[in-house]
């Protein structure tokens, strides 16, 4: 999800087309996100609710924690338990990432054709605009205007791809 943001914010001075795009990906993952985070919220409760002992009892702690009618309950937290707990996640989440190289789309799931993303396309029509006005067969001269496009056009197509054009320069 937070690949999706990115991409989207990079894509904040480009084409309305890509921009909405991306946002509409970016909308999707979150909501999905949202969905499976209130569904194990919910299965968390209804497990807690089925352990206890007096049912009936922590159901209505429950109802009474959701609506903030009853008191507050003040946590006393260990230091040293919060940071071990944090840093065996860490752990376990640098565990399960495979070793092979991934890409971001490897994470997003199933994505349909008429949802995908494409970054290029506007890239190759800019190349192809600015080689289509050729004009050293139209009038013999070289401008240099005419050269300046030319040269800059290879970088401004890299620029729209997502590459590194300060590397190149």
């Amino acid at each position: 999800m937070l690949s999706l943001f990115s991409i989207y914010k990079s894509m904040s001075e480009r084409g309305n087309e890509q921009v909405q795009a991306a946002y509409k990906a970016y909308i999707t993952c979150k909501r999905q996100y949202r969905q499976h985070l209130n569904q194990a919220k919910r299965q968390a409760v209804e497990k807690f609710i089925e352990d206890a002992p007096n049912q009936c009892k922590v159901a209505w702690d429950v109802i009474s924690q959701e609506q903030c009618l009853s008191r507050t309950q003040h946590l006393t937290l260990d230091p040293q338990e919060l940071n071990h707990y944090f840093t065996n996640s860490v752990k376990e989440l640098v565990n399960t990432i495979p070793d092979t190289n991934t890409v971001v789309s490897d994470f997003l799931g199933q994505v349909h054709k008429k949802k995908t993303i494409s970054i290029g396309r506007k890239s190759t029509l800019i190349r192809k605009d600015i080689h289509s006005h050729d004009t050293r067969n139209k009038t013999k001269l070289d401008t240099p205007q005419h050269r300046l496009a030319k040269l800059g056009s290879s970088y401004l197509v890299l620029a729209l791809d997502g590459k590194d054009v300060c590397r190149l320069l």
